[in-house]
């Protein structure tokens, strides 16, 4: 029962770790926790559909406690030393980005995007990889504008990113919002806003709120906009009741067979009592409370080493899994520690189990104890 409620613990607290900092890759990296687009531009992404009078937007949706950065998107041919990429360019607002995302602080090598060096690009890790590039390289793109003409222009590498997303580190390269507009000549209006919800608001009523607010626009949360990877968050977080399940399941098929040989140890013992008066009632409340003295002590030893690994591991910041950084998870990529969060639904919810499957598998038993008969006890070998 204590190795049983240990692994739960570890389990439950890991897991809710990596699904807590999955969700906070997604929402602060860059999808936000909500987003506005022109209506059908999620269907077909178009360089010409644009929201227009950003700056009045964003001073509403302030206004109601949100935070609010604009960005512009696009594509074009990145070159470098004798190769070429597709690449996907985001327009930022350095300032106000820097509140809704992380990923000024995810710059591995190099410095972040500055307005005073308005032609500095940051890039992905692994497009910065096949291109060979190094902070202080030229990077060449070559695209089209939305006037027609032809964009292109000479940039310099000021930033490589440590591994984020899939789509981010293989093609990703971020310029100043002002860069952006002269390269693909988009003087007004932005492809999407990022919000990021009050705190202790609950995502839902949330995007509600921004919808009253915004009726002419597409309002998606991170949900809806990353279907797959709810879902597989979702299946995560059900994981620890399954896999609590199987090994409570197990640890009470353990307890009915010692509390069975218990009870066919002390059937004599038990033949006396029944003789003497104890009623079958208080027979199986025997049993229950000698299973319970148990599950409380495994409570004690379980909890206590549980906790001391879960303390533990927060204190250098989660599990290590060196070998595993920068691998993709479900189009995210993995950073060199998994989480470990200790909510009070991970470590209370697996005592609660433990004691509820420790009574009823002490059920059976201490009815076949009650049903002891005084005479064929007395005659038990």
């Amino acid at each position: 029962m204590a190795l049983a409620l240990l692994l739960c613990v570890l389990y439950s607290t890991l897991v809710t770790g990596m699904v807590n900092g999955m969700e906070e890759g997604v929402v602060e990296v860059g999808v936000g926790d909500i987003q506005l687009h022109e209506p059908g531009y999620l269907d077909r992404p178009s360089i010409y559909d644009r929201i227009q009078n950003v700056d009045a937007l964003i001073d509403t949706i302030h206004s109601h406690g949100f935070l609010a950065s604009p960005r512009l998107t696009g594509s074009s041919l990145l070159a470098a030393n004798d190769t070429a990429i597709g690449g996907a360019l985001y327009g930022v607002d350095t300032v106000l980005d820097s509140q809704v995302s992380i990923i000024p602080d995810r710059v591995d090598e190099g410095q972040w995007l500055d307005p005073s060096d308005p032609n500095g690009v940051v890039v992905g890790r692994r497009a910065a990889r096949a291109l060979s590039l190094e902070v202080g390289d030229e990077l060449v793109a070559l695209g089209q504008a939305a006037d027609g003409s032809m964009a292109n222009d000479l940039f310099t590498v000021r930033g490589i990113l440590s591994p984020i997303s899939d789509g981010i580190d293989r093609a990703g390269v971020f310029l100043h919002i002002g860069t952006f507009r002269d390269y693909f000549v988009v003087p007004t209006g932005v492809h999407q806003i990022i919000l990021r919800r009050p705190s202790g608001e609950e995502l839902d009523p949330a995007a509600a709120t921004v919808a009253t607010l915004v009726p002419h626009l597409d309002v998606k949360t991170w949900r809806q906009l990353n279907p797959t990877f709810a879902q597989f968050m979702d299946a995560a977080s059900q994981a620890v009741f399954i896999i609590a399940f199987i090994l409570y399941l197990l640890v009470a098929i353990v307890i009915v067979n010692a509390m069975l040989m218990s009870v066919f140890e002390r059937i004599k013992e038990f033949g006396v009592l029944k003789a003497i008066g104890v009623g079958p009632y208080q027979v199986v409340s025997l049993i229950l409370v000698e299973t319970l003295m148990q599950a409380a002590i495994a409570t004690a030893i379980g909890a206590a080493v549980g906790g001391s690994l879960v303390g533990y591991f927060q204190s250098i910041g989660g599990i290590p899994i060196n070998f595993m950084a920068g691998m993709s998870l479900m189009g995210q990529s993995l950073q060199d520690t998994l989480p470990v969060t200790s909510t009070a639904a991970a470590l209370i919810l697996p005592v609660i189990l433990l004691v509820v499957f420790a009574f009823l598998s002490a059920i059976y038993p201490a009815i076949k104890a009650a049903r002891i008969s005084p005479v064929e006890a007395m005659q038990h070998q």
